[in-house]
């Protein structure tokens, strides 16, 4: 469930009173599908506009068999920046950590899907600020790798801690679902 925006705009970083975060489930990120989080998010033009070309986005993650790990979505289009800074978001901000690839898999998919490692590509093509992160390679870089992105992504720029949301990546039945929601709306 994702929770609704505190008064500062933000989602909070858990759900409750304080003593409440350690409940699973009441903590960021939170964990939703494509539906949820159109159903959520898909409030603007612009906002369904982002949410569709995301789900072209992970259409064609499924097409290349990038079947196992999450995504984290963060940034301006997970605050209401409508109220708080009176514009629209202008994309979305997302990490997919993504496993299951040999060395030579990593470089085919570099040929056939150059949008997933290129954040300017992605951001061109499909609106979002992309950037993704193998986690089998090693453990300890793993560790720190989700560390670090935990940093960056839970923390507005002034440094308030907010919440982010966490899709599983291969739902392609949820991902039509939400696409076919998203044509019913503006």
């Amino acid at each position: 469930m994702i929770p609704e925006f505190e008064e500062s705009g933000i989602l909070p970083p858990y759900i409750g009173e304080t003593g409440d975060e350690r409940i699973k489930g009441h903590l960021s990120p939170y964990k939703c599908d494509t539906l949820e989080l159109c159903i959520r998010f898909g409030t603007s033009k612009e906002r369904v506009q982002i949410l569709k070309k995301l789900i072209l986005f992970r259409n064609k993650m499924n097409d290349e068999k990038i079947a196992y790990g999450f995504q984290w979505l963060y940034g301006s289009f997970s605050e209401n920046i409508e109220v708080t800074q009176k514009r629209i978001p202008e994309d979305l901000d997302i990490i997919t950590f993504f496993r299951g690839f040999t060395n030579e898999g990593i470089k085919g998919l570099k040929k056939s899907f150059p949008d997933f490692f290129s954040y300017k590509k992605s951001k061109k093509k499909y609106t979002l600020d992309h950037t993704c992160f193998i986690i089998d390679i090693d453990p300890e870089f793993t560790v720190d790798l989700l560390s670090n992105s935990m940093q960056l992504c839970t923390h507005t720029r002034s440094g308030i801690w907010k919440g982010i949301v966490r899709l599983e990546i291969n739902t392609p039945i949820k991902d039509k679902e939400a696409l076919e929601y998203l044509k019913t709306l503006y």
